[in-house]
């Protein structure tokens, strides 16, 4: 009977242990791997370009820029230009996709990366434009990132794998020169949209055509994007999680209070 207790005993403690273990490494895994439990982020939607580079009037749109350019004097109100100019390439790559001229993605994505650089040069680190800023280029990232697998030829691909990495690499050195209550301002507009960056590069480091040498790469950048999410969006990326959790829960809830109450219903 003794025997027989201490078996028991020993195996409860073993089960308990067992439960400890696993709810750890559960813990462990969300702790580790926010990029993989972050909430899909809503489509952003940006239109596209009637007047696209495989448009005969382009060059009239290249002209009005420089002019609209010209113009403009301080430094914020040239950043909200070269913004604007950052978003219409996106726009007319969307064009050119659609009118099957993929050959010309690449040069448009390079006057984009172009944009972004000035974008940079004419932030003030710790002012509001910088944070507009960074949430309009976190939109770009989720554009780039939804296109990618739209197009076939292999420069237009590997310029949207540069434009994506160039501007996620933005926002990640953008949040290290913010001031706290900005920072946190960015994290909260930005958080999702960074997560999926990191999730796109994940995957192309893994299963893409690269060559080894930029796998590698690659796979550098993704530790540097998965880093920045543990260290500066992790609280953001759980309340996310939490509360598209609760929304689901709660439509549960709804459904299973509507069919319990169908029976009465009808027997009235």
């Amino acid at each position: 009977m003794l025997k027989m207790r201490v078996t028991i005993v020993l195996a409860v403690l073993a089960l308990s242990l067992t439960l400890f273990l696993s709810n750890c490494s559960t813990a462990y895994a969300q702790e580790e791997d926010l990029v993989a439990v972050a909430p899909e982020p809503e489509a952003v939607e940006i239109g596209e370009s009637l007047v696209h580079p495989a448009s005969p009037l382009y060059f009239l749109k290249t002209l009005r820029e420089q002019i609209e350019l010209a113009f403009s004097v301080s430094s914020e109100a040239k950043l909200n230009r070269e913004l604007e100019f950052a978003q219409r390439r996106l726009r007319e790559v969307k064009s050119l996709i659609k009118v099957k001229q993929q050959e010309m993605i690449q040069p448009t994505l390079d006057k984009y990366l172009r944009h972004i650089t000035q974008v940079g040069q004419f932030s003030q680190s710790g002012n509001d434009s910088s944070v507009r800023a960074g949430e309009a280029i976190s939109r770009h990232v989720d554009v780039l990132a939804r296109v990618y697998d739209q197009v076939g030829n292999p420069s237009a691909k590997a310029a949207i794998l540069e434009s994506l990495k160039r501007a996620e690499q933005h926002n990640r050195e953008l949040l290290t020169k913010l001031d706290i209550t900005r920072q946190q301002q960015l994290i909260r507009k930005i958080a999702a949209h960074q997560a999926l960056a990191c999730r796109f590069l994940t995957r192309e480091a893994t299963t893409s055509s690269l060559a080894d040498d930029q796998k590698q790469a690659l796979k550098e950048r993704v530790i540097g994007c998965r880093e920045n999410v543990r260290e500066k969006l992790k609280d953001e990326i759980l309340d996310l999680r939490k509360k598209r959790q609760n929304i689901k829960e709660e439509v549960i809830n709804q459904q299973r209070d509507r069919r319990s109450s169908t029976p009465s219903s009808t027997a009235q």
